[in-house]
C-alpha cells in the first residue's frame, strides 16, 4: 500500500468537510496536515517558488487538497497556483466549489487537477508525479 502526505488548505480544521476528509485519509494510513490558507505566504520568485506556513516552507507533500470558500477565492487560487509552481500535485474533486459558487475552472486555471471523485484522487496519487494518463 502506498501512503501519502496530504495538506488540506482550509480556513477551519473543525469544518465538517475538512474533518471528514482528514479522518478518511488518516484511516487509510496517510499523513494529513490542515493548513489555514490565509496564514500562507508566498515567495513568487520564478527561480524558487515556494509557500510558507507558520515560519516554514510548505514542502514534502504528495498532494494538496484545497477547501477554499467563496470569501477567499482569489487568495486561495493564488495559493493553489503557487503550490503548482512549486511542484506540488493539487487535486480538487469535481464540483467541490459549487456550494461556494466556485466553478471547477477557477481551480483548473490555477493549475489544479480536477478528479471526478475520491477514488480517482487516490488513483492519481498512486501514479508517479507528472503521470496524468487515464
Amino acid at each position: 500500500m502506498i501512503f501519502i502526505k496530504i495538506a488540506i488548505l482550509s480556513r477551519n480544521p473543525q469544518l465538517y468537510s475538512t474533518r471528514r476528509l482528514a479522518e478518511a485519509a488518516e484511516l487509510r494510513g496517510h499523513e494529513v496536515q490542515v493548513v489555514d490558507t490565509l496564514k500562507c505566504y508566498m515567495n513568487i520568485s520564478p527561480a524558487n517558488p515556494s509557500i510558507h506556513y507558520q515560519g516554514t516552507t510548505l514542502d514534502g507533500f504528495n498532494a494538496i487538497i484545497p477547501r477554499i470558500g467563496a470569501s477567499i477565492t482569489f487568495y486561495g487560487a493564488a495559493v493553489v497556483r503557487q503550490a503548482v509552481a512549486a511542484g506540488h500535485e493539487v487535486l480538487v474533486q469535481r464540483g467541490a466549489g459549487v456550494g461556494s459558487g466556485l466553478a471547477d475552472e477557477i481551480y483548473e486555471s490555477a493549475g489544479a487537477r480536477i478528479a471526478k471523485d475520491a477514488e480517482e484522487r487516490v488513483e492519481i496519487l498512486k501514479r508517479p508525479r507528472g503521470d496524468f494518463t487515464s
